[in-house]
């Protein structure tokens, strides 16, 4: 049976749309000789409202769970300075300061190791290190997970996949003539150079 390691950053108990994708797959690639291990962040549902996304997870530890279908590895997660401020405040306040915190995450994560979802590519890694793998597949958004797939199947030579629920660069919140539109046709293209193949939604 082929191994599948998918990096899935929604992923239920989350539910969202994004989230209920990847979980399909989980559910039902057994059948066609696929095994996934699904690499996630922990969800603690707290709130059942939009804090959700950004409240802590439930643990400081990788938590692995097997079950009938596969392995779902659970990353710890915790809210940057943004979002504990979201979560302590509200929406209404510190709006400014959220914004510039996040901008910065959402830039430098690309060229440092940090940000939130940077528990993901640490846990895949040490995954890899031990347990080898056929192909893996990183669904985007959010697209660093497509660096980080990109990153892996080099240094471990596997194939990647990228797998698209939305548009990228030609997104119309990121395709306007300005910096930010260039550096993600920048990113889009140096990360999809190693692809195997892409796959996305029929609408």
């Amino acid at each position: 049976m082929k191994k599948v390691l998918i990096f899935a950053y929604d992923f239920p108990p989350y539910v969202s749309v994004g989230g209920l994708r990847p979980y399909s797959w989980f559910k039902y690639f057994k059948k066609y000789g696929l095994y996934p291990i699904v690499v996630t962040r922990q969800w603690q549902l707290k709130y059942r409202d939009k804090r959700d996304y950004v409240a802590s997870g439930y643990s400081d530890k990788v938590e692995y769970e097997e079950h009938e279908e596969g392995i779902i590895i659970r990353t710890p997660y915790k809210p940057n300075l943004a979002n504990r401020l979201f979560l302590k405040y509200g929406d209404s306040k510190f709006v400014f300061l959220r914004k510039a915190i996040t901008a910065f995450y959402e830039f430098f994560q690309w060229f440092l190791p940090l940000g939130t979802k940077y528990g993901l590519y640490k846990a895949a890694n040490e995954y890899l290190k031990k347990n080898k793998v056929d192909v893996i597949i990183a669904t985007g958004e959010p697209f660093i997970l497509f660096k980080y797939a990109s990153v892996l199947s080099k240094k471990y030579k596997i194939p990647w996949i990228a797998d698209y629920r939305d548009l990228w660069s030609q997104h119309l919140m990121r395709s306007s003539n300005n910096f930010f539109s260039f550096f993600n046709e920048y990113l889009e293209k140096k990360y999809l150079e190693s692809v195997f193949f892409i796959t996305t939604t029929i609408e």
